[in-house]
This record gives C-alpha cells, sequence and structure tokens, in this order.
C-alpha cells in the first residue's frame, strides 16, 4: 500500500513536470516561428579550456575531480551562457534557449547543473531523473523571483554523445 501510494505521487509528479515542460516548450516554438533567428548573425562562441582529473594517482590515493558550476566573467549569472556545460561543445545559443553536446557522463552533467540552480539560490526546484532501456531523459527545473530555467538532458543508448537543452525565462 505504501509503495502504491508512493507510484501514484511519483506518476503525479511526472505528469506536472511533463505538462509544464509541454506548454513551456509550445511558447518557445511559437516565439520561434514569429522570429527565426539566423545561426550566421550570432559570434561563434568561444570554448575555455577547462580541466578534470580523473583517476590520477597522489600518494596511492585516487583523486577525481568533476567541473564546478562558475560563471565566466563575460556572463552575468542569469544569462544562458552562464549555463553552458564546461567542455560542451555549442550547437544553438539564443538569449533564452542553448543547446549543447558533450561527451560526458550524464550524470556529471546532471549533477553539474543541479549544482549550478542549487548555487543560484532557487527556492522551487524540481529534479527528474528517468532511465530506461540505457536511454537517459533527466528535466531539472529552478524558479526564483528573477529567472525560470528548465534543463533537459537526454542520451539515446546508440548514442555517445549527450544532448542539452536550456531554457529560460527571466
Amino acid at each position: 500500500m505504501k509503495n502504491l501510494n508512493l507510484l501514484i505521487i511519483l506518476i503525479v509528479i511526472l505528469a506536472l513536470a511533463t505538462f509544464s515542460q509541454e506548454s513551456f516548450f509550445n511558447k518557445s516554438e511559437e516565439v520561434k516561428k514569429q522570429t527565426t533567428p539566423n545561426p550566421t548573425s550570432y559570434p561563434s562562441p568561444t570554448l575555455t579550456p577547462t580541466s578534470t582529473v580523473v583517476n590520477q594517482t597522489k600518494n596511492n590515493s585516487t583523486v577525481q575531480s568533476t567541473p564546478s558550476p562558475v560563471s565566466s566573467a563575460n556572463n552575468t549569472m542569469y544569462s544562458v551562457g552562464s549555463f553552458i556545460y564546461p567542455g560542451s561543445a555549442v550547437s544553438f545559443q539564443t538569449e533564452d534557449k542553448l543547446s549543447l553536446q558533450s561527451f560526458d557522463d550524464s550524470s556529471r552533467i546532471t549533477d553539474w547543473y543541479k549544482e549550478k540552480i542549487t548555487s543560484l539560490n532557487m527556492k522551487a526546484k524540481s529534479f527528474v531523473q528517468t532511465s530506461s532501456n540505457r536511454n537517459i531523459l533527466n528535466k531539472l527545473a529552478g524558479a526564483n523571483s528573477l529567472l525560470k530555467v528548465n534543463v533537459e538532458i537526454s542520451k539515446k543508448n546508440s548514442d555517445s554523445k549527450t544532448e542539452i537543452t536550456v531554457y529560460l525565462e527571466k
């Protein structure tokens, strides 16, 4: 009975997250239809190299580090550019939408975005992680009085890259 109640609560949360995500996507598509950006009109993104140390032995101990969510000097902490995952490639970027690709592990990427959302003192947070047949779909959301952010992290079993999409609403 307890498991059934927990399952019902989880289904309701997933339904609400899906509904809010669909309405957000519909609004984004409507704006996209009104103004179609010209990819050549945007400056080329500049990737800042970040280092990640994995399995380095120091005094017979293993050291592993993960990139930390730090905004670059050129971006404010509420701009879409501050949500670029370190080491990822930018596929598409506008003022309120960002599409990225990364070869990092999807759980590492998810953890980075969780830290990023938490570091912005977002009081309303939702982190939903799903995996089915090694297909990953993680949806993260956060909101405060200044910003609403939705992050979708997806990886198909057959792909080696992870797709990341970030939507901002100010």
